[in-house]
C-alpha cells in the first residue's frame, strides 16, 4: 500500500490486529535466547517480549496524553509490526551464521539497517497519531 496521507493511515488502523505483532515478538525473543547461555535464556526471552509490548504501551499512554486519538491495540500493531525488521535481521544474520560463518561488521550493518528502518516506521507512526501542533 503506497503512503497517501496521515488520516488515511489512522483509518487503516481500524482494522487492527494482534497475532502479527505477537508472532513477530515470539520470533525475535526465541531468536535472540537461542543463542544465550542456558542460564540466561529464560531472561533474554522475557526481556525482549516484555520491552516490547510494555514499551508499545508506554508510546500509546504519550501519544494520548499529547492528544493523539490512538487505541492501545492500535499502537499494539502498528509498533509490533516495526519490530519485523529487527526479527528478519536476526533471522537473516542465524542463518548467515549457520552457514558461512559471520563476522562482526555483517552482524553490526544488517542490525543497523534494521533499527533505522524500524525506528523510522514507528516515528511515522507516532507523527501520524498526534495532532501537529502538540509534537
Amino acid at each position: 500500500m503506497p503512503y497517501t496521507s496521515n488520516r488515511e493511515t489512522i483509518e487503516h488502523l481500524r482494522d487492527w490486529d494482534l497475532w502479527g505483532p505477537l508472532i513477530v515478538s515470539l520470533t525475535l525473543a526465541t531468536s535472540l535466547s537461542i543463542n544465550a547461555t542456558s542460564t540466561n535464556a529464560a531472561v533474554v526471552f522475557s526481556l525482549v517480549f516484555v520491552v516490547l509490548w510494555a514499551g508499545a504501551v508506554v508510546v500509546t499512554l504519550n501519544a494520548q496524553l499529547l492528544g493523539g486519538r490512538v487505541s492501545l491495540p492500535q499502537s499494539v500493531c502498528m509498533l509490533g509490526y516495526s519490530a519485523f525488521p529487527v526479527c528478519a535481521a536476526r533471522l537473516c544474520i542465524g542463518l548467515v551464521e549457520t552457514l558461512v560463518g559471520g563476522s562482526r561488521l555483517v552482524r553490526f550493518g544488517a542490525a543497523a539497517l534494521a533499527l533505522v528502518w524500524a525506528t523510522r516506521a514507528s516515528v511515522l507512526f507516532v507523527e501520524e497519531a498526534i495532532p501537529a501542533k502538540r509534537r
